[in-house]
């Protein structure tokens, strides 16, 4: 009867440590978090973590007071070894652990983590490349080494989008200058061949580089001054249309020094509803020879 008591005795304790253990064995066949890659929209590096334990917990929430059931998740970071809380709804504390870029009190062993497994990951930023943000982050742009980390999918959209409005105003900007610099040539009376002088094209680089494309040839600056005679002419019609102007048209006609051209130019007059005199020039035409009847004709 001992024997049997004792048997007994030892087969419940022997129950008793498994079940303490089982734990134990579960929390080490999970100590190794996730996929190498994280899941789409996941940017909480979970996979730089050891995951030992959660909890459940009563918590109220602050701008509604309401109760309700959260878990708190306790985990461990692979680079440090230190022990992080987090959230399986929101994980940032645990990236913004790792941010080189963005968290001043960033982990300390980033560079020579504990787990060895690890190294390389983060490259040491040189001097050159100190000013570049987001370069050392999980969820920042991804280097030319094979072992640098892949932006999240959030962050490649971010970046798309932030070169894309890069572009749109390096395009206003080029379109910008081409109009000022027609403006001009044309107040001023200065040859096509004017812009592009070389010192005038060097205070355009040297103000901004990106407006480089504004800088063409005499050819292309009379068809942008063609485009923009026909945009200030639609303007004005539709001026007079609109305010039921009456006006007059003109013309006029000179030959040049040579008498190898002649000009003719088409006026049209109008006051306008502030009673203010004005003209603008309908159309301009160059014909060979002198401007006599024959030739206008």
């Amino acid at each position: 009867l001992i024997t049997i008591t004792s048997l007994v005795h030892e087969e419940t304790e022997s129950l008793a440590d498994s079940e303490r253990d089982e734990p134990r064995r579960n929390a080490t066949k999970r100590s190794d978090v996730g996929p190498q890659t994280p899941a789409e929209g996941d940017e909480t590096v979970t996979r730089f973590y050891r995951f030992i334990s959660s909890t459940l917990k009563t918590k109220t929430r602050r701008k509604t007071g309401e109760v309700y059931k959260g878990t708190d998740e306790r985990w461990q970071c692979r680079f440090c070894n230190g022990y992080y809380t987090g959230h399986p709804e929101n994980r940032s504390n645990l990236a913004l652990h790792l941010n080189v870029a963005s968290n001043k009190n960033c982990c300390k062993k980033i560079y020579d983590p504990e787990d060895k497994s690890l190294r390389g990951l983060y490259k040491q930023p040189t001097k050159e490349d100190a000013a570049a943000p987001g370069q050392h982050s999980p969820a920042g742009t991804a280097s030319s080494t094979s072992t640098s980390l892949l932006p999240g999918r959030g962050q490649q959209r971010l970046d798309m989008w932030r070169a894309s409005q890069k572009t749109e105003m390096t395009k206003q900007k080029v379109e910008e200058v081409r109009r000022l610099v027609l403006q001009w040539v044309i107040m001023d009376n200065q040859p096509f061949v004017q812009p592009t002088s070389p010192h005038f094209q060097a205070i355009l680089l040297a103000l901004n580089p990106a407006v480089g494309p504004a800088l063409l040839s005499p050819r292309q600056l009379r068809r942008d001054l063609e485009l923009a005679y026909g945009h200030v002419v639609q303007d004005a019609v539709a001026y007079l249309r609109k305010h039921g102007i009456r006006f007059s048209v003109s013309h006029d006609a000179w030959t040049s020094p040579s008498r190898r051209y002649t000009f003719l130019s088409f006026v049209v007059s109008y006051v306008d509803v502030d009673w203010s005199f004005k003209q603008f020039i309908l159309a301009f035409d160059v014909l060979d020879g002198p401007h006599i009847g024959a030739i206008l004709a």
